[in-house]
């Protein structure tokens, strides 16, 4: 049986082919976990690459692993709808502090 998370139904009735409806949630939590790997990732670059400074670098690294580590929780999770909202909404709250942190942290 799969998890029903906000607008599953009705996305799968319109044929809508998002990654919970067409490979069910197991997939789609390991593709989470390697995209915030992924962004983690090129988030940081920006410092390393001269672009932002240090801040910023620490600021995007503490968010990104309190993402990666509320992504990892979809594993053990009981209700896989309140887990997705509670991570789309930590992924608001780390793109608007990445965004504010690079605008005030530009090197």
């Amino acid at each position: 049986m799969r998890s029903q998370i906000y607008r599953f139904n009705d996305y799968s009735r319109a044929g809508i082919p998002v990654l919970p409806v067409q490979k069910g949630m197991r997939v789609t939590k390991i593709h989470m976990v390697l995209y915030t790997i992924a962004f983690i990732i090129a988030a940081l670059s920006l410092t390393v690459m001269g672009l932002t400074g240090y801040v910023y670098f620490g600021t995007a690294a503490v968010l990104g692993l309190i993402w990666l580590w509320q992504c990892l929780k979809g594993f053990k999770c009981k209700n896989d709808a309140v887990w997705a909202r509670k991570v789309f909404i930590f992924s608001l709250v780390v793109i608007t502090g990445i965004c504010v942190t690079m605008a005030i942290d530009v090197v």
